[in-house]
């Protein structure tokens, strides 16, 4: 595993959502890993390149914050994190967080549209030879190997190298091999998209990505098990494809063991490129109290790969999220075509 999350703020409602109801479900899509601070919460608007959406903070505000927690202490210590920021008007504040890892170790600061890198360990912040624009679109990637001595950062702005350093400080004291980040309003109206984070470890997916895009794609059609019941109608995609991820209107729901329900999805439209990887990403609950296991699956070409099992919890006002992430296509082990991605089915079982 490398890739670890994907984020393209599609799944959250339709452009123009706002208020504090926005903010609560990015905090469950991330399970409290990511909390947007401050007042007001935010809006959703037209995304990066005028595709799909973007989360766009409203009034400057230094409370106004988005934490991606992704802690494996059994991972490497090699942590890439990828993401889209517009601008605001760069002009009034002369010092603040723009991004932060795991403690300030280590943080990347803007200064009036300047930037700098600073560890907590370090004497003074190191100041790099790049100015952001205002209201503008960037695509920032920032690799980090946490080392006492040995410590390395790159950062790339839009696929060039900005900044790079060796042999630094760049570790926690209590670090112990995971990551958690930090997205930061800097200006009045910054705007945040195309998020992923990797982990460094495995064949796949181990560097920089490059300015990627994350689409979201929603279930289009039932494809032949169906053995939930729904909660009204007789498609049960119809009742899993609503814009936004936490509503409770429409379900399918299912008792007994090793119960699936498998769905066809849309096409890509906006990617053209590689395809990274395919995360299938899933809310739910049971309202009985005793945790029920649920697992999260893809069909591709009749080859079957689950994700872990997992105790989905009594919590019918609060769903939880349920997750897997495929770098390949189970049918062939390459990389992911827009035809195999397009003929897959992916779907859910009470184990």
């Amino acid at each position: 595993m490398a890739l670890r999350l994907l984020e393209g703020f599609e799944m959250y409602g339709d452009s123009g959502r706002t208020g504090s109801g926005l903010d609560v479900d990015i905090e469950r899509r991330h399970e409290g890993g990511a909390i947007i601070y401050g007042s007001p919460d935010g809006d959703l608007i037209t995304g990066r390149g005028g595709h799909g959406l973007a989360l766009r903070f409203g009034e400057y505000d230094t409370n106004n914050k988005i934490w991606f927690s992704r802690y494996d202490h059994t991972q490497s210590d090699t942590w890439i994190m990828g993401f889209a920021i517009k601008t605001g008007e760069m002009l009034d504040h002369v010092s603040y967080r723009l991004w932060e890892s795991y403690y300030y170790s280590p943080v990347l600061y803007v200064f009036k549209g300047g930037l700098g890198m600073y560890c907590s360990q370090w004497d003074a912040p190191e100041y790099i030879p790049y100015r952001l624009q205002a209201n503008r679109w960037y695509y920032f990637e920032i690799k980090v190997y946490h080392h006492n001595t040995a410590g390395t950062i790159e950062m790339r702005i839009n696929g060039e190298t900005v900044y790079s350093v060796t042999g630094k400080d760049t570790i926690y004291s209590s670090y112990d091999g995971g990551s958690a980040y930090c997205l930061y309003s800097v200006e009045d109206l910054t705007a945040y998209d195309d998020i992923y984070i990797c982990d460094g470890s495995g064949t796949d997916n181990n560097d920089f990505l490059g300015p990627i895009k994350v689409e979201t794609l929603r279930p289009d059609g039932d494809d032949g098990t169906q053995n939930w019941s729904p909660s009204s109608g007789s498609n049960h995609y119809e009742l899993v494809n609503s814009s936004n991820l936490w509503q409770l209107t429409d379900y399918v729901e299912a008792n007994g063991a090793n119960v699936d329900d498998l769905w066809t999805f849309d096409n890509l439209s906006k990617i053209t490129g590689n395809i990274y990887a395919a995360q299938v990403v899933v809310s739910a609950w049971t309202d009985v109290p005793s945790p029920q296991p649920l697992q999260v699956f893809c069909d591709s070409n009749s080859t079957l790969e689950y994700s872990e099992t997992r105790g989905i919890g009594a919590r019918v006002n609060f769903p939880l999220p349920h997750e897997l992430m495929l770098e390949t296509d189970p049918d062939t082990a390459n990389a992911w075509t827009a035809n195999g991605l397009h003929a897959a089915s992916f779907g859910i079982r009470k184990v």
